[in-house]
């Protein structure tokens, strides 16, 4: 089975996905995988990240190896063909040889394989660029991955008329066009086993002394992107963010409120004493004005306040549960004999400071706690 793709298009996910259907679905089958990996032209080195995405080769009918292509131009090395002799010399039921990404003309892999896979994203530009994609004329197989992204429904739809197109059957039913929408980053994805399906289906056929022949089971679904979190929810965290930021920016803005009314308060009382009734009608106008712009339960907030420090401070505190009055008290006596308090309240006077304390720290039991 030779699997060849774009880079990035998840050709090794998907690789890793069928050898665990494979493993599964043959208990004694065994399984090679040769995968190639590009040599930079500057360095000459390659990273051989193939195994990075497999997490089902570690077993005991697994056997991969990864080889760099020593050469900047090709998707495949020059040793590539020997390294499948020694697989088939060792027996092993099926090989799958994967190659680096490639480009748009490079059909390489149809040379080393009985069934052909090529693997692309949804994400390949103009629907012009599919008539440049060489391997959609050879390919046995062609693999939708990442079919979560969107427009692949469209990518879809314009992949099968190109298949068809270039193969001239143009009397082929769109749903037996070997086109399949693939998730491979996805657990148990039903595009995915379908694929794997058709894929030990035609190695069954062509070849047929394998006895590989799969009992897995399908069902007629198309990969579906499935969400831990719904798509009308993904920025939840950031609206949480949004209104813890929005909600400090208006208890800023009550605190100053608060703070001038507070002003005006003790305005009022001071002017009081020099009795001028034109300046305190002009201070109680002021006052009723901004009074207009505080919330009126942050109004009651400052006004409980005196209430609200006296319950704390008394020797016990007192509120009803089903009709019932629960008293507990609230201090604490050292060793010295000194009534610490269990909740200790600010010293405050300032209208705007106990407001912005009540709205973001208060009492247990009280918002915001």
């Amino acid at each position: 089975m030779g699997i060849t793709g774009t880079g990035g298009a998840g050709k090794s996910s998907l690789v890793d996905e069928l050898v665990r259907r494979f493993l599964v679905d043959f208990p004694d089958k065994t399984v090679g995988i040769i995968s190639v990996d590009p040599s930079k032209r500057k360095t000459g080195g390659a990273l051989l990240g193939d195994r990075i995405r497999m997490n089902s080769i570690f077993n005991s009918r697994c056997y991969m190896r990864s080889l760099a292509t020593r050469q900047s131009n090709l998707a495949v090395s020059k040793h590539v063909q020997e390294a499948v002799d020694i697989l088939k010399a060792a027996e092993y039921d099926l090989i799958i040889l994967e190659t680096s990404g490639i480009g748009q003309s490079d059909t390489e892999i149809v040379d080393h394989s009985d069934v052909s896979m090529y693997v692309m994203t949804p994400e390949y530009g103009a629907a012009s660029q599919l008539e440049k994609i060489d391997m959609l004329d050879f390919a046995d197989i062609v693999a939708l991955n990442k079919f979560d992204k969107r427009g692949a429904m469209d990518a879809l739809r314009d992949i099968k008329k190109q298949y068809k197109r270039n193969r001239h059957l143009f009397e082929m039913d769109d749903d037996d066009v070997p086109v399949f929408g693939t998730i491979a980053s996805q657990f148990n994805d039903v595009g995915t086993n379908v694929l794997y399906k058709r894929l030990m289906d035609l190695l069954a056929d062509k070849a047929p002394k394998s006895a590989l022949n799969s009992g897995f089971k399908t069902v007629d679904e198309m990969s579906d992107k499935i969400y831990i979190i719904p798509p009308n929810r993904v920025r939840y965290l950031s609206e949480i963010t949004d209104t813890i930021r929005d909600f400090n920016k208006w208890v800023i803005e009550q605190k100053e409120i608060a703070h001038n009314l507070f002003a005006l308060d003790r305005s009022n009382k001071i002017l009081q004493n020099i009795g001028n009734e034109t300046v305190l009608s002009e201070v109680e106008s002021a006052f009723q004005k901004e009074l207009k712009s505080l919330d009126r339960n942050n109004w009651e907030l400052i006004e409980n306040w005196t209430a609200k420090l006296k319950r704390y401070k008394d020797d016990h505190y007192l509120f009803q549960v089903r009709d019932k009055e629960i008293k507990v008290e609230t201090h604490t006596e050292s060793l010295s004999h000194t009534m610490i308090p269990k909740v200790s309240l600010p010293n405050y006077d300032a209208w705007g400071d106990i407001l912005k304390w009540s709205l973001q720290e208060n009492v247990p039991g009280e918002f915001p706690f």
